[in-house]
Order: structure tokens, then sequence, then C-alpha cells
């Protein structure tokens, strides 16, 4: 990343203003700039989360976190607070922030791991237990709080429950006797016709056999 030119401003800018029409193009544009990026261009991109349209954000937020960099973090952090944002939009902040693990992310999933909507707490308790997977460093502290959101039944629609990610972080970080105990639920998910689609759709997701 780097330069101190904006090459990108004019089209940013433009597909910006567009609003919801030009998010492909918007989306399009900032995988171009993947590997470069500008403190103006951040600056736009920044921006558009602090007013721009819920698809904006959304998007935005996806797009921003393949860069390192900028406040990038600190950007995904700030989004998966902004309580007057969409629960799809902070939900997927907090998955994204999978990709900025530091202290600062870990708190920031901790935090959200308190939200009234399953959608952010389902993404907190993702990022949390991908953070203790890759750096040990956080295994004392995600731990325990995955274990207490074993008990969280809230639904996402689309996904899961909260329970079943806390379940599958936990069995990822527990070792081979806990993942064979997860897959063998899964297997029973997966053959019981009255499975809900929330269960059947998590059991698919993390089938491995």
């Amino acid at each position: 990343m780097g330069g101190d030119t904006c090459a990108f401003c004019p089209l940013l800018t433009e597909f910006i203003a567009g609003g919801d029409e030009k998010i492909l193009k918007l989306r399009r544009v900032i995988q171009a700039m993947w590997g470069r990026l500008t403190r103006a261009e951040f600056d736009i991109l920044h921006a558009v989360l602090r007013g721009g349209t819920d698809q904006q954000w959304y998007w935005v937020v996806n797009e921003i976190a393949f860069f390192k960099g900028y406040g990038v973090r600190r950007a995904l952090i700030e989004a998966l607070a902004d309580t007057t944002s969409p629960a799809f939009v902070r939900g997927w902040a907090a998955e994204r922030l999978h990709m900025h693990i530091s202290p600062k992310t870990v708190d920031a999933c901790l935090r959200a791991i308190e939200d009234p909507s399953p959608e952010v707490r389902l993404w907190a308790v993702y990022t949390l237990g991908y953070a203790a997977s890759e750096r040990p460093v956080f295994r004392d502290t995600a731990i325990p709080v995955l274990e207490r959101m074993l008990a969280d039944t809230g639904v996402v629609p689309g996904s899961w429950a909260v329970r079943r990610e806390a379940q599958t972080r936990l069995a990822n970080l527990r070792g081979e006797d806990d993942s064979n105990r997860l897959q063998a639920e899964i297997q029973g998910i997966l053959k019981n016709p009255a499975a809900s689609a929330e269960e059947e759709r998590w059991a698919s997701f993390n089938d491995r056999s």
C-alpha cells in the first residue's frame, strides 16, 4: 500500500454518490485497489461508514478488511460498535475483524457478545474463537466466554444459533476428541428429517465427512 497519489478518488466519489445502484461498481473499484491504498482513498471509504447507506456500509466493511494499515482495524471496530448501523453491518464487521487479530480486536468482540442482536453475537464468537486458535495468548480469555455462549439460543436467520457457533469454535480449540464428538452430532442432525433449517445449515457447513 502507499503512495501519495489518489488515482481512485474520483471513481470512489462518483460511485459512492450513486448510492446503492452503484454498489457493484464501488466494490470493483475497491477490489482493484487491493495491495495499494492511499490515505485519501481510505479517508473516502472511512467516511462511508459514518454516512453511507446500509448496503454501502456493509460492502465497504467487507472490502476494506482486505487492506492492512491506515486504521482499517480501527474502522472495523468503530463499525462494530456503532449502534446506529444495522445488525447485519455490525455483525459482518465482527466477522471481518478475524483478518485483523489484535488485543483491541479481542476486546471489541468481548464487548460485542453482549449485543442484543444474535447476528452480532454470533460473528463476535466466531472471531474470538479464530483469535484463540491463531494466537494461543488469547485462549485463556476466549475459552471461558465461548463456554458461556453455549447457553445463547439466539438464532440468526440464514445462519444458525449463536450457541452452535460457540460449540464449533470450542471443538476446534479443544482437540481431536471434541472435534470427533462434534462431527458425530453433526451426522445425527444431517440424518434427522425433523431438524430445523438452521440446524441443517450449521451441520452442513461444519460437516467434515
